[in-house]
């Protein structure tokens, strides 16, 4: 699901490196 998704980017991503995926991500959900 969407969560689970997001909870394995955050823990595989550095915060920098996740931070604009992360967020580029929200932007498409």
């Amino acid at each position: 699901g969407r969560i689970s998704f997001l909870s394995y980017m955050q823990q595989r991503m550095t915060p920098d490196t996740g931070g604009w995926v992360y967020h580029s991500v929200m932007k498409q959900l």
